[in-house]
Formats: C-alpha cells, sequence, structure tokens
C-alpha cells in the first residue's frame, strides 16, 4: 500500500545535533506528514524501539557513540518486531568490505551522508519516494495514525 499523503514516522539516530538539526529542517520544509523522532545513541535507538508506536523508517548513522553500528544492526534485524522495519544506513565513509558486513546483517540500505542544506533534502526526497512511496510494506506497519494535535 502506497502512503501517498498520509502521515508516517521516522526515527533518526546520529549523535551529531548539527545532523539532527539539518534533517530536521530537510523534513520541517518539504514533508508536513512526517513525524520525526531523534535520538542520538544506539542504547537510545534500543529504548525506543520497546515503545508503541514502532517508526515506519529508521535512518541511522553508522558511526555512534557506545554501541557498534554493526551490534546496534545485529539487535535490531534478529528483533521480531524491528526486523520489519526499513533501516537505511547514513555513512560518510566505509570500505567495500564493510558495506558487505552491513548488508549481511540485513541493513536494507547504505547511502553516503549528504554534506550540506540542498543535498541532504534531495537525498531525503529519494528515501522518502522509495520506502515510503513506492515499496509496500507489512501491514499496520505503512503508516500511523496521527496523534491529536499532530
Amino acid at each position: 500500500m502506497a502512503l501517498g499523503s498520509k502521515p508516517y514516522r521516522i526515527l533518526y539516530v546520529d549523535d551529531n545535533p548539527a545532523d539532527r538539526r539539518l534533517m530536521q529542517e530537510a523534513l520541517n520544509s518539504t514533508k508536513p506528514n512526517v513525524h520525526l523522532e531523534m535520538v542520538g545513541t544506539g542504547e537510545e535507538l534500543l529504548a525506543r524501539i520497546e515503545t508503541v508506536p514502532l517508526p515506519n523508517l529508521i535512518l541511522m548513522d553508522w558511526n555512534l557513540p557506545g554501541i557498534s553500528g554493526f551490534e546496534l544492526l545485529k539487535k535490531l534485524k534478529s528483533d521480531q518486531l524491528s526486523k520489519r522495519i526499513p533501516l537505511v544506513v547514513f555513512t560518510t565513509s566505509l570500505s567495500g568490505e564493510n558495506i558487505i558486513e552491513i548488508y549481511n546483517e540485513r541493513a536494507n540500505c547504505i547511502v553516503e551522508k549528504p554534506l550540506g542544506f540542498e543535498a541532504f533534502v534531495s537525498l531525503i526526497d529519494r528515501i522518502e519516494e522509495f520506502w515510503v512511496r513506492t515499496s509496500l510494506l507489512p501491514e499496520g506497519m505503512t503508516y500511523f495514525e496521527a496523534a491529536p494535535g499532530m
């Protein structure tokens, strides 16, 4: 089921406040139907995933403090509920060997983290086009019912 203009949730994990601000500005300016939640560590991401409602899409910076990206990915993709949530890994640099390992751990996509606002907006547009408007997701994961006041 394509979303059209139905609201949906993105959970973004990044320890860099400037990148979180960039994501917020990019979505505020172009995606009014997105409910964005942001956390700064893998531990916070794991705690958030244990609550409802689940996000429709997880965008995750690869280099986080504390729990490694590999461990975080293993935990998310081995959990019965979170393994169905599309997960896009953002990175600034990875070797070909690391890319293979990330896909082996069942990441849905790896993208280079863009520099600058326009590049960030463009990437978010392409991610939304594919993961929200094009791909089919399991029933119940395709959108959320907006909470009062949203």
